[in-house]
């Protein structure tokens, strides 16, 4: 799994690079299993940006009173900040701002870069007969501007093809040929 989630994030941080999106990635190794990254500063002990394209998992558990699974939901996104202990609690845009986690222009930053990245993968995806449902990210902080950090796998995104879902295992099969 550690090779597959290498080789689809390395996909992922080039085609981000090369559009101008502003990542850790460096550069890969996949034989060595190795990245290199640029430091990054945490936001918090982790902040956690879910854009959802369609309505699944656990937005169905908290919201399925009022929508539909598989439901468009446009590019809705929402943040959680790393806490196993309190299972990831969702922080809204005050909360975050109000425990000093990011400015409003951060936060601002955060939701257009989770957008921007989303339409950049999902274009992709879709090229390739995948149908994002949603995609986790998580950012931080580097040379003072909010950055994508961390990995771009099968294990940060939900997938379908043909109405069936795409195993975390599978995703490479269909988008590294």
């Amino acid at each position: 799994m550690g090779r597959k989630s290498l080789e689809l994030s390395s996909y992922y941080f080039k085609k981000l690079n090369a559009a101008g999106v502003k990542t850790h990635f460096i550069s890969s190794d996949i034989d060595d299993v190795s990245m290199t990254v640029r430091p990054a500063e945490m936001i918090g002990r982790g902040l956690e940006v879910i854009c959802r394209l369609k309505a699944a998992g656990s937005f169905i558990r908290r919201y399925g009173a009022y929508v539909a699974e598989g439901q468009g939901l446009g590019a809705l996104v929402e943040f959680t900040l790393k806490d196993d202990d309190r299972e990831d609690p969702p922080a809204s845009k005050e909360t975050l701002i109000t425990l000093g986690l990011v400015t409003e222009e951060e936060y601002e930053a955060c939701t257009a870069l989770a957008k921007r990245i989303t339409k950049i993968l999902d274009d992709d995806l879709t090229s390739k007969g995948l149908e994002l449902y949603d995609i986790k990210y998580e950012f931080g902080r580097i040379d003072g501007q909010i950055a994508l950090v961390d990995e771009i796998s099968g294990g940060t995104m939900r997938l379908f093809k043909d109405g069936a879902s795409v195993s975390p295992m599978d995703i490479n099969d269909y988008v590294i040929v």
